[in-house]
């Protein structure tokens, strides 16, 4: 911050050589929340008079740029975001972004934008803590989780961060459309349990027995491939490619085209009469209800699949390669520029559960009962060439234990 000359160049006096400038433009130099300022006076006396101003009105906070701030509410801002989620086409913003600024809005919605702080922040955080609601489903009270509660802030660090570096001042556009610092920049935030529920084989042969045809067809696929559910449903026979064992999702959950692929499981499924418009919403529902099984969504799906491989042996960057997520950046950003594999490196991982499963996949549509009625679960012929008769009572399925993992270890050969 300062008062300073800049040479012309031209003049006698830059000519001559002199520390001063006989008609170089005086600059003001100084700082407004963390943003440098600069502006120009035809003098020495008329710059130090504007520097001098400037750090009072910094300093009483009545800098002009402060003031134009004043009228912008959150309620305004958020309204602002969502169009531009619209117009973007971000994917599932109604069911996220707009739900997380409904309630930001109930709390910050008609106050200055200028005016919140980072401690207005932290104190909504304790008040969404507080927070219960009826679940209209369970009918029992909830409280937000804290995954909930961070996703909303991180909304709100977002909306503040279009307004300060994208946006721009309607009257003036060469400003930001908010000068000042971003109050949700540095929160705190809350301790997370991450997920991790999954599938074992009990589960899974009780589920399908009280499934319908589609269902079955459905969490087959889910298990086999670890495809999302909005990446089944957006699946159309022109992208299925049985004759290469893959199938091409042109848009995913990151924006990134995937080629998944499939065992002989999901080829014979596909082969079939299967429902690409099918929603498996209310049947999941209904299936988990009657076969008691609690606290399992169908993204869970996913997870088993992921489990199950874990199991097998397949290293850890496979199976993230195989789910989809993104290794450039994360714990495997070193290894992915060394390493690339190959779609039958990927294509021998899932083929994997073709023999992991193969007690619970029943040969033919026959063996279903005719989709309606028990569900018939077989015994597995061979064990990775082993005669499954041949092998040792204690390496068999236990019928009486059907969530225990019967392969053993030490025959299977990855």
């Amino acid at each position: 911050m300062g008062v300073f000359q800049r040479k012309c160049g031209t003049c006698d006096w830059c000519r001559e050589g002199r520390a001063k400038c006989k008609s170089g433009a005086w600059y003001v130099d100084y700082y407004v929340n963390g943003r440098r300022r600069r502006e120009t006076a035809p003098n020495k006396a008329m710059a130090e008079d504007l520097f001098s101003k400037r750090k009072i009105q910094i300093k009483e906070n009545k800098y002009f740029d402060i003031q134009k701030e004043c009228c912008l509410t959150f309620r305004e801002l958020g309204d602002k975001y969502l169009g531009h989620c619209e117009l973007a086409g971000k994917k599932s913003w109604e069911k996220t972004d707009a739900v997380w600024l409904k309630h930001l809005t109930d709390y910050f919605g008609e106050m200055s934008v200028s005016e919140i702080s980072s401690e207005d922040v932290e104190a909504y955080k304790q008040k969404r803590l507080k927070d219960v609601r009826v679940s209209k489903k369970l009918k029992i009270e909830m409280k937000p989780k804290p995954a909930t509660i961070n996703h909303e802030l991180s909304c709100m660090r977002a909306v503040f961060n279009k307004a300060i570096h994208e946006w721009r001042n309607p009257e003036n556009r060469k400003t930001p459309l908010f000068v000042g610092p971003n109050p949700a920049a540095r929160f705190k935030r809350l301790r997370e349990v991450p997920r991790s529920r999954f599938l074992t084989k009990g589960e899974l042969i009780k589920l399908l027995q009280v499934s319908s045809l589609d269902l079955r067809n459905y969490i087959f696929v889910a298990i086999n491939t670890g495809m999302r559910k909005g990446e089944m449903q957006s699946m159309t026979p022109a992208n299925v490619k049985l004759d290469m064992n893959y199938v091409f999702l042109p848009e995913t959950k990151n924006g990134e085209v995937r080629y998944v692929p499939v065992n002989e499981t999901v080829k014979s499924i596909l082969k079939g009469p299967f429902d690409f418009s099918y929603n498996p919403r209310k049947a999941f529902a209904t299936a988990l209800r009657r076969a008691g099984i609690n606290d399992l969504h169908f993204h869970d799906l996913r997870h088993t699949f992921a489990s199950y491989l874990a199991h097998l042996g397949v290293d850890l960057y496979t199976i993230a390669v195989l789910l989809g997520h993104k290794t450039k950046g994360g714990m495997y950003s070193i290894t992915a520029r060394y390493t690339h594999l190959q779609q039958d490196h990927l294509l021998a991982a899932v083929r994997k559960l073709d023999v992991y499963l193969a007690d619970v996949m029943p040969e033919s549509r026959e063996d279903m009962d005719g989709g309606r009625g028990r569900f018939m679960v077989k015994e597995p012929e061979t064990v990775w060439g082993i005669k499954y008769r041949e092998l040792p009572v204690k390496c068999r399925r236990f019928p009486s234990r059907m969530d225990t993992f019967w392969t053993p270890k030490k025959l299977v050969k990855l």
